[in-house]
């Protein structure tokens, strides 16, 4: 068998980097987004319970005078409820892996590296199921494609049952253009409420940046969490992430507009 090193490799001290690079996970932008801005954070409870007005005050309208006023009592605030979701990321190394990565020798340290690949292997799954069609009962979070159905229930709340809590869905378009992201866009606005924040495939993204013009502006950078570059439409950034469903066409790429 041959000698496994040369003179100079046996008595010289490899250069290893610092830190363990990631060169297995994808980008998780939607993922990251939410936990920049605070949409993640709760505080116990054994559910949670979104408060919602489903309707408006029926005892309401003009007058003159003496007239008598309406006094008829409606119910016009409901609730969705939601189930907590959990996830988890073992991270298991014994005592021997610990000596042996440990004093002068350690160039890297090996548990925080592990722990590192436990957390971006959550926040991956995380991101897989966004995008997923899991509903209240399944285990892991409701996905983007159960919340946006255009028939069901979400939150223990039928859209049957509140028109105003069914989403907005565009099943026909095969092609993006800027008038169908527009009318989406529109769609999913109510007042001063609107999406802050879009994300699709690589596929859509990259025909999204084809439709730019030289005499529109539009802008383009990186997040400062994570990094993630963006293009804007109507002042909010549109990402592409690796957990969007679709394949190389275009009629089976999703693009969901998220007011986070």
């Amino acid at each position: 068998m041959a000698l496994p090193f040369n003179q100079v490799s046996a008595v010289t001290t490899p250069m290893i980097n610092e830190s363990v690079a990631d060169a297995f996970f994808s980008a998780n932008p939607v993922v990251e987004q939410l936990l920049a801005s605070g949409s993640v954070i709760e505080d116990g409870s054994h559910l949670l319970q979104l408060p919602l007005m489903n309707d408006d005050t029926n005892a309401a309208g003009a007058f003159q005078k003496y007239d008598i006023l309406a006094t008829d009592p409606n119910e016009n605030i409901n609730a969705a409820k939601y189930e907590w979701k959990r996830e988890y990321a073992q991270v298991i190394i014994s005592v021997h892996e610990l000596l042996q990565n440990s004093g002068k020798s350690q160039m890297v340290n090996l548990l925080k590296g592990k722990v590192k690949n436990a957390m971006l292997t959550m926040k991956t799954n995380i991101s897989t199921r966004i995008m997923s069609a899991n509903g209240d009962a399944s285990v892991g979070i409701n996905g983007l494609r159960q919340i946006v159905k255009a028939t069901g229930a979400i939150g223990f709340l039928d859209q049957a049952d509140f028109s105003a809590w069914k989403s907005d869905v565009d099943a026909a378009t095969a092609t993006i253009t800027l008038g169908t992201m527009e009318q989406s866009w529109l769609d999913a606005s109510v007042g001063n409420e609107s999406p802050d924040l879009g994300v699709t495939t690589k596929v859509v993204y990259k025909a999204y940046k084809a439709l730019l013009t030289a005499n529109q502006r539009f802008g383009e950078g990186k997040t400062a969490k994570g990094s993630f570059k963006y293009v804007m439409f109507n002042e909010i950034p549109i990402f592409w992430d690796a957990a969007v469903p679709g394949t190389s066409g275009v009629g089976d790429n999703h693009f969901f507009f998220i007011n986070s």
